[in-house]
């Protein structure tokens, strides 16, 4: 039961110091809740929208974006069974980096708190004596992909868990607003 409440008190204070992000593009619109550990950047690094962990370098991130994608359906059975197919093109894309691939996550599909359905897929990987966690969520919004991709230093992991409550908070727009 102890354990139950400081769950309990850990969310609401967690998500007491969070901010609520309008994010709105020619390709869709939604919301997420974002601590205050992070800095919004709208138009940067090629993406439409990106958070920032304040503090200590390297930085974490995640960014959003809108895909203009229509009559989208995705199958979770079906995505299960390509894991192999996204762990290839990790693997292509750390040897041209010299990234050390440590592990992969598997395929998981959720529905979070505003039941926006989730495919996640992920790995930990090792760049200049540093770990990392990368994480990429698709989000069906209305038969539309919204692509949520976090990096996070893995001296951050506490940032990770707000990036959980984040992803949690997520929400469709509809129509874009």
């Amino acid at each position: 039961m102890k354990t139950l409440i400081l769950l309990l008190c850990t969310l609401v204070l967690s998500n007491t110091y969070a901010k609520s992000f309008k994010l709105k593009d020619s390709k869709g619109s939604s919301v997420i809740k974002m601590s205050d550990d992070w800095t919004y950047l709208k138009d940067s690094m090629g993406l439409p929208h990106v958070f920032v962990s304040k503090g200590e370098n390297p930085n974490s991130t995640l960014s959003i974006t809108h895909v203009d994608i229509k009559e989208l359906k995705l199958d979770p059975k079906k995505l299960a069974k390509t894991q192999e197919v996204y762990q290839d093109g990790r693997k292509r894309w750390a040897k041209k980096r010299k990234i050390e691939i440590i592990t992969f996550t598997k395929y998981v599909n959720f529905k979070n708190m505003n039941k926006v359905n989730f495919h996640v897929v992920g790995l930990k990987y090792k760049l200049n004596e540093n770990n990392f966690l990368e994480k990429s969520y698709y989000a069906e919004c209305k038969k539309k992909l919204v692509h949520l991709k976090s990096v996070v230093f893995y001296k951050h992991l506490e940032l990770g868990k707000q990036l959980l409550d984040s992803v949690d908070n997520f929400r469709c727009q509809y129509p874009i607003q």
